[in-house]
């Protein structure tokens, strides 16, 4: 975890989680034998009744390569035949044919090329104000950014966001997620809003960062910028690395985030 705040909270780096080092014993055999017949790691965690995650760390515990999302096995391609099959849905007809554009050339060029009769609006290269003047242009801008504030990017939650939101569930801790921070320069969507409520006395902020798209170990400047001035407006940030999120604990987390 980086907490570019270092006076908020309590949590040090380097606690060994309560966890660390177990692992529930599993039939290793069954799993590499129901792998290879073609058996989804969602499928053998069900049988086993435990997580998906945790068939693919003995997958590759074991050394064995796992499939890639897009390359379905034959088994999983029969069920979705058949499953289509039970729709009604029959497969597509693919034409193996001469494709008619073969060898010709020109057919296929922009309808717009070369022409000098196209309003300014469809010209490529013009700013908001060349085109509609700097009144309506800012007015257009204006209603983009107030559009954007409802937006969620991205609009699925990544995985250490989805840990995120167990644990605080977990804790009874009322969030919310994807809130639009407005009063600061830099304003933006944060990741998780805690407000004040019992054993939390001040608006808290806690940001999810990926190991690689926030580029670990040094951070990112713009990510430092927006951390001062939530500071300055009165929140408390708490921005956690990936491999930190997924080995720490609710009690850990709850340390950090009650005073």
């Amino acid at each position: 975890m980086v907490n570019y705040n270092s006076n908020s909270g309590s949590f040090k780096k380097g606690l060994t989680p309560w966890n660390k080092g177990l692992k529930k014993e599993l039939d290793l055999n069954f799993i590499t034998e129901k792998y290879k017949r073609g058996f989804s790691c969602q499928e053998i965690g069900d049988d086993l009744e435990v997580s998906e995650k945790t068939i693919r760390m003995r997958l590759n515990d074991l050394g064995i390569k796992r499939r890639k999302s897009n390359e379905p096995n034959e088994r999983t391609r029969n069920k979705i035949s058949n499953t289509l099959k039970k729709m009604g849905i029959q497969p597509r007809k693919i034409y193996k044919g001469k494709p008619w554009n073969k060898g010709l050339k020109g057919v296929q060029e922009p309808w717009n090329k070369g022409r000098d009769d196209l309003p300014e609006s469809h010209k490529k290269g013009k700013t908001y104000e060349e085109m509609y003047g700097k009144e309506r242009s800012e007015i257009y801008k204006e209603q983009i950014r107030e559009r954007r504030k409802t937006q969620i990017f991205p609009k699925k939650d990544t995985l250490i966001e989805v840990r995120m939101a167990e644990a605080l569930q977990s804790l009874k801790i009322k969030f919310e997620q994807h809130k639009y921070i407005s009063d600061i320069e830099h304003s933006y969507q944060c990741d998780f809003f805690i407000p004040v409520q019992k054993g939390i006395k001040q608006r808290t902020i806690l940001e999810c960062d990926g190991d690689y798209w926030h580029h670990f170990p040094e951070g990112r400047e713009k990510d430092r910028v927006k951390t001062k001035e939530m500071e300055a407006a009165g929140y408390r940030v708490f921005r956690f690395w990936e491999h930190d999120i997924w080995t720490m604990s609710n009690q850990d987390l709850k340390d950090i985030l009650y005073y």
